[in-house]
């Protein structure tokens, strides 16, 4: 007899949509907000995310020599340095910036299409994670005790 696991079985279709955030994995994120390393929490492995964009960006303007991409680079970096720190305005910047350059991508290269789709999707999902955390926490501030 097989015993039931408590946690939902994802199927591959559920992890093409990323808006749908577990609870689970929501609340673990929020109780341990300040222990997590950065390849374990929301806001580190979205920051992660935009570094590896950049660092992405950083090789096309070494083999393309395109230097205009370093304005790219420079807006990703301050991104990834406010998603870190927690800023849910800059993670919602992130996944617009993210969504026009990757539309504009396609556009331009339409063989990238689904390499882009599968890119952009993985990306969403980490800065959605993030967003969602930090806008919860924001709602239910952990209640700070004095010492008297």
């Amino acid at each position: 007899m097989q015993q039931n696991n408590p946690k939902k079985k994802r199927n591959s279709l559920s992890r093409l949509l990323w808006w749908n955030i577990d609870g689970e994995e929501l609340r673990e994120q929020i109780a341990k907000y300040e222990t997590l390393k950065i390849t374990r929490s929301a806001r580190g492995i979205s920051c992660l995310c935009l570094l590896f964009c950049a660092a992405a960006i950083s090789f096309l303007i070494y083999t393309e020599g395109n230097f205009f991409l370093l304005i790219d680079i420079f807006i990703i970096l301050i991104l990834a340095t406010f998603t870190y720190r927690g800023h849910q305005g800059a993670m919602v910047a992130a996944m617009l910036y993210l969504t026009l350059t990757k539309l504009y991508g396609i556009t331009q290269v339409p063989q990238t299409l689904i390499l882009g789709i599968m890119i952009w999707n993985l990306f969403m999902k980490a800065l959605y994670l993030a967003f969602r955390v930090e806008r919860e926490r924001k709602k239910h501030p952990p209640i700070v005790l004095e010492n008297q």
